[in-house]
């Protein structure tokens, strides 16, 4: 849709994203309907935001999602602020060895917030800086939270990410 918004302005055009957004609209309205309240445990709320940074790194920030209006670093910033504020859902109820781990991730989602939210130009975000200096060292550090917190692994379906941080031995 964001290509289609951001393209040539025609009566076809509008047709087409007028079409695009019902069928959003849609699949919206179906899944509120199926999965609202949703209760989610603290094991899958962690699970969500590693996937969530996974997103905004190779969807967000590389421009993947955004092709027509160039807006991926706004909208990551906007992602990971989500997530940032979802993760203070942990601070009442982690345990006393958790605490370290906890600021830890609070410091590293602000350095994410301060990198995304420094109005640079879309061509001269440096990536792989953000990529070392803030996605792995915050994903490495929500599972070592989840392990020093007591709060196992969901080990119910499979999964393109490696969350256990384990090598896969190959036989």
């Amino acid at each position: 849709m964001d290509e289609a918004v951001y393209g040539e302005a025609s009566n076809e055009n509008l047709q087409h994203i007028k079409v695009l957004a019902n069928g959003l609209k849609e699949r919206v309205d179906l899944l509120a309907k199926i999965h609202l309240p949703i209760h989610l445990k603290s094991s899958q709320i962690i699970e969500c935001i590693r996937s969530g940074i996974v997103r905004i790194f190779t969807l967000g920030v590389t421009g993947y999602d955004t092709p027509g209006s160039v807006n991926g670093l706004k909208e990551s910033y906007v992602s990971w602020q989500s997530m940032a504020t979802t993760f203070l859902y942990f601070e009442s109820g982690i345990s006393p060895e958790a605490k370290a781990e906890f600021e830890a991730i609070k410091k590293h989602f602000a350095k994410g917030r301060k990198i995304l939210n420094a109005n640079t130009a879309f061509n001269d975000f440096d990536r792989l800086a953000f990529l070392k200096e803030v996605v792995n060292p915050l994903y490495a550090a929500l599972l070592e939270f989840q392990n020093v917190n007591n709060i196992a692994l969901e080990p119910y379906k499979k999964h393109a990410q490696n969350l256990s941080g384990q090598e896969y031995i190959r036989h």
